[in-house]
């Protein structure tokens, strides 16, 4: 453990952001105070398909580059495969954690994050 770690806000498990009443279904929530940028990919990637293009709808409704706060994404996936997918997503250069996070560590807190819900 490294000294950026213990620096980490811990996600409360009762947190439920947009959850509709009755709507049990599973969310990850993918890290505070970056922006988010979801390109279309050139070229379908089957590995990747449906985890992409939940996350590139969900900006895409938005309009513009959003909080990835504010980004939760309904999945039933098991946290170990979707972190990653998460960081295939940022190699592929699909996912893009923008300079709003001043430490530019983004990636690494996103995977943080996963470990700790």
């Amino acid at each position: 453990m490294n000294d950026l770690d213990l620096d980490l806000p811990k996600r409360t498990p009762g947190l439920h952001l947009r959850r509709a009443p009755g709507d049990d279904c599973p969310r990850i929530l993918v890290v505070d105070h970056s922006m988010v940028w979801v390109r279309r990919p050139a070229a379908p990637r089957p590995d990747l398909s449906d985890w992409h293009g939940a996350l590139y709808d969900t900006c895409r409704a938005a309009g513009e580059p959003i909080i990835a706060m504010d980004l939760v994404i309904r999945t039933a996936m098991p946290r170990g495969v979707v972190r990653p997918l998460i960081s295939d997503l940022v190699r592929a250069q699909l996912l893009d954690m923008g300079p709003a996070h001043p430490s530019r560590d983004t990636l690494g807190r996103v995977l943080r994050e996963l470990e700790n819900l």
